[in-house]
């Protein structure tokens, strides 16, 4: 038994209901993309500072034409192969920043990592070095010794 239309004109049959089913699913999705990116930028200040510009740059221009292509294609011309490209575009920028953020957040360790040694030998008897609060701040440091120090009972204490 034959059927009455083509293998062709299946397919195109079936991209179109599949680009539609994209369109409503973009529709729905897009204002959780847009929380889940104030969600992710707020959490990821602490390490922003320590971030490559220009891979986070290019991740951004990869994502912004990415996401221009899906609206278009679901827009003006409504093409399967657009929107896919579109997805393909935005999933290869995030996964730039991801791994711009990857390197970001090894950095911010490395520097707790130097800031820690640095607060110590400030808070020594005798700091090797005078140019140490000046070298803290231009780090940007942050206090971190009472993260790892247990302080020491004095006389003055009461003990209940």
């Amino acid at each position: 038994m034959a059927s009455d239309r083509s293998f062709g004109a299946q397919l195109v049959s079936w991209a179109d209901a599949l680009v539609e089913r994209l369109i409503v699913f973009g529709r729905k999705t897009t204002p959780a993309l847009v929380i889940g990116a104030a969600i992710f930028a707020y959490f990821n200040q602490p390490v922003i500072r320590f971030i490559d510009t220009y891979p986070a740059y290019e991740g951004g221009a990869v994502i912004a034409i990415g996401l221009l292509l899906v609206v278009a294609a679901m827009t003006v011309r409504r093409s399967f192969i657009g929107i896919i490209v579109g997805i393909a575009g935005f999933v290869v920028g995030t996964m730039w920043i991801g791994d711009a953020l990857d390197v970001a957040v090894a950095r911010s360790a490395q520097n707790d990592v130097r800031c820690y040694r640095i607060e110590t030998e400030m808070l020594s008897d005798r700091p090797p070095r005078t140019d140490l609060p000046d070298l803290y701040q231009a780090l940007g440091c942050r206090p971190m010794t009472a993260l790892y120090t247990v302080p020491k009972p004095t006389l003055s204490s009461k003990q209940p």
